[in-house]
């Protein structure tokens, strides 16, 4: 588990920002403010408000130097900080947190298209597909966002494969494994984590990662999951009766009501002209030995609540 993208702000009140390794690639004249690459570090952005002497940081450390996100340690964000800082002549880690992202890479033990299908929303939040990958978010006060992809389809799409062979030896990479990357994307941590002032400096202290560590959990946890029925292991108990009352028993769970009442109801509402009383019982008993065929399996096969658990507190 890791940190990714964090975006820190500075006033630098009377010093004067370091422009010798910046390249210019924008400037806005109505706000004062000037954008830069940091020309040694990759995707490296600084904003810098000349009017008020503000400055903005926008860096993927793991990305940035060491070329993947897959692993890295709070001593290699902390390295690479402390470089952008030599750069630019200033200490950010006394620098304002703005926004940050923490996640993980999961290897799961089924197809990362199966796991993305059955994990279909989350309680008042809204569900954003996108290819290959979900975003869920507050419906209202989005200070937060919980985000899944296909991790594995990134990693081989966006490293090289040297630096994908380095993961296999150093980090346990398995180029034929099916991994998901999750992720909590911060979007206003001091309201989040009910913390002020909230500096660089605290987001690497032990305390506070545990804390991200914990909340990534609970985030997933809150992702309501279908998979929660054990399907029929024979072609002739999954009948096109079986089929939908495993669809309602799986929507049941999630939405909370009782699909086999339901059906009871539905049944005892129909008038004695269309069904007569011995119809009734007769589809009674016929739906109710349908059901008999369909067992819960108490939670989703598709949830990795344990092997999230497991890179919380590793062996």
């Amino acid at each position: 588990m890791n940190f990714d993208n964090i975006i820190v702000t500075k006033h630098l009140g009377k010093d004067n920002l370091c422009l010798d390794y910046l390249q210019p690639i924008a400037s806005y004249p109505s706000t004062g403010v000037k954008k830069y690459n940091l020309t040694q570090k990759n995707n490296i952005v600084i904003s810098h408000n000349e009017r008020e002497n503000i400055i903005r940081v926008n860096a993927n450390i793991p990305y940035c130097f060491l070329g993947h996100n897959f692993y890295s340690t709070i001593e290699d964000l902390t390295d690479g900080f402390q470089s952008i800082s030599e750069d630019l002549n200033v200490n950010l880690f006394d620098a304002d947190i703005q926004k940050f992202e923490f996640g993980s890479f999961i290897e799961i033990p089924f197809l990362v298209k199966d796991f993305l299908n059955n994990h279909i929303r989350a309680k008042s939040m809204n569900t954003r597909i996108f290819e290959r990958g979900k975003d869920f978010e507050p419906i209202k006060n989005q200070t937060h966002r919980i985000k899944i992809y296909d991790g594995g389809y990134r990693l081989k799409t966006e490293l090289s494969k040297s630096i994908r062979e380095i993961l296999t030896n150093d980090f346990g990479y398995n180029p034929k494994g099916n991994y998901i990357k999750i992720e909590s994307h911060y979007l206003k941590p001091e309201t989040y984590f009910k913390k002020r002032n909230l500096l660089l400096n605290d987001l690497f202290s032990i305390q506070f990662t545990n804390e991200c560590k914990n909340d990534l959990l609970n985030n997933y946890q809150k992702i309501m999951k279908t998979g929660c029925i054990q399907i029929p292991e024979t072609k002739g108990k999954l009948s096109s009766s079986v089929i939908p009352l495993i669809c309602l028993r799986e929507l049941g769970q999630i939405y909370g009501f009782n699909p086999d009442e339901a059906i009871k109801t539905l049944i005892k509402a129909i008038p004695e002209t269309i069904l007569t009383k011995d119809d009734k019982k007769a589809r009674n008993r016929q739906i109710n030995n349908n059901l008999k065929l369909i067992q819960t399996a108490g939670k989703s096969i598709y949830d990795i609540s344990d092997l999230i658990q497991a890179k919380i507190c590793p062996e």
